[in-house]
């Protein structure tokens, strides 16, 4: 399984609703909202690896690392 993470939901979700009713890929793709810093993303990270790890093989980490300007760019845009 293909775990699919980034700092929040709104990072992966176009992505989590293109795969939406591919039971294929559904059945093969995890996808988790870590929080944001690289603290709590690293802890988050681990407690789901440590829960999931006889089913996770890879790990995708998704997201914008809060570089992108507000003003110009909105979330979903990506």
């Amino acid at each position: 399984m293909l775990l699919v993470c980034s700092a929040i939901e709104e990072e992966f979700k176009a992505l989590k609703d293109l795969v939406k009713g591919n039971l294929d890929l559904e059945a093969n793709l995890s996808f988790e909202a870590l929080g944001i810093g690289y603290l709590e993303a690293a802890l988050n990270l681990q407690k789901i690896l440590l829960e999931k790890r006889k089913h996770i093989s890879k790990t995708l980490f998704l997201g914008t690392a809060g570089s992108f300007n507000k003003d110009q760019l909105q979330i979903g845009d990506l």
